[in-house]
C-alpha cells in the first residue's frame, strides 16, 4: 500500500500491480480457493485508496518468468480472467505474446 501511495504522491498518474501469483494459484489449487484468497488479500489493501485512486490502478498477470522459464504458462487464462476481474482497480494488463492461442483467449466469455 505504502508503495502505490509513495508513487501518486511522486506523479505517477497510473500505478500498475503485479498479479502473478494469480495464475501460479490456479495451477497450485484448480478449485480456485487459493486464487480466490489472494483476490480477497489485495481488494483489502485497494480498499485503502479512494474509488477514483483505484480507477488510476492496474493490475498486471502473466505466466511468471525467471530466467527463460514460466512457472504458469500451461494455466489457460480462462481459467484467471473471471475472478481476475473481481480486482477492485481500473485497469486489466495481461502479458499475450507468449501465448498460443490469444485471439481465443480474447474472446472467452
Amino acid at each position: 500500500m505504502a508503495d502505490i501511495r509513495s508513487c501518486f504522491q511522486n506523479g505517477a498518474h497510473n500505478v500498475q500491480i503485479d498479479f502473478t501469483e494469480g495464475r501460479l494459484a490456479v495451477k497450485l489449487d484448480p478449485s480456485k480457493g487459493l486464487l480466490q484468497q489472494f483476490i480477497d488479500l489485495n481488494n483489502r489493501v485497494l480498499a485503502h485508496f479512494s474509488a477514483e485512486e483505484r480507477q488510476r490502478i492496474g493490475v498486471h498477470t502473466c505466466p511468471g518468468g525467471d530466467q527463460d522459464s514460466t512457472h504458469s504458462a500451461d494455466v489457460d487464462y480462462a481459467e484467471l480472467i473471471p475472478s481476475l476481474l473481481k480486482l477492485n482497480v481500473g485497469s486489466f494488463y495481461m502479458q499475450m505474446t507468449s501465448e498460443k492461442a490469444p485471439e481465443r483467449v480474447l474472446t472467452q466469455r
